[in-house]
């Protein structure tokens, strides 16, 4: 029977084999939504249930994922989130601030759910958007005719 050499010897370099994946950072920061603060009533605003019979909930879920999916810098860029940073005046606004949330803070909205008009609002505190009102008539921060 043959003799065997010596085993292969592991490789000793401290390099990496296969090629890593990148790890650089992106600087951009993503979007969390809650419901923490949402106003689940049919007043000026709609409810989720509304918002179910009409066939709306699908466009938002859509919007929702696309949102927390990309930054916020290109979500601004591509007209779907817009930062009002306060709570509009009553001459652009049919909805009243809620008492248990300031109105300092960073108001904005979601946009274009399912069509122009359609939209969420509610405030962006660090990385989290906490939607308050489902707004079907754009009566949150109304524009200008």
């Amino acid at each position: 029977m043959p003799k065997r050499g010596k085993s292969i010897r592991s490789s000793s370099r401290n390099e990496e084999t296969k090629p890593s994946k990148s790890t650089a950072k992106t600087t951009d920061r993503f979007i969390s939504i809650s419901f923490k603060h949402f106003h689940n009533v049919d007043d000026v605003g709609q409810s989720i249930n509304t918002w179910k019979d009409d066939g709306s909930l699908p466009d938002l879920i859509e919007k929702l994922v696309y949102l927390t999916a990309n930054g916020i810098t290109k979500v601004i860029s591509d007209g779907v989130f817009t930062n009002y940073t306060r709570f509009p005046e009553s001459a652009v606004n049919d909805f009243r601030c809620p008492d248990e949330i300031s109105s300092d803070e960073d108001w904005g909205v979601i946009k274009n759910i399912g069509g122009q008009k359609r939209r969420v609002a509610g405030f962006l505190r660090d990385n989290v958007f906490y939607i308050v009102f489902f707004d079907r008539d754009h009566r949150f921060w109304k524009s200008q005719k």
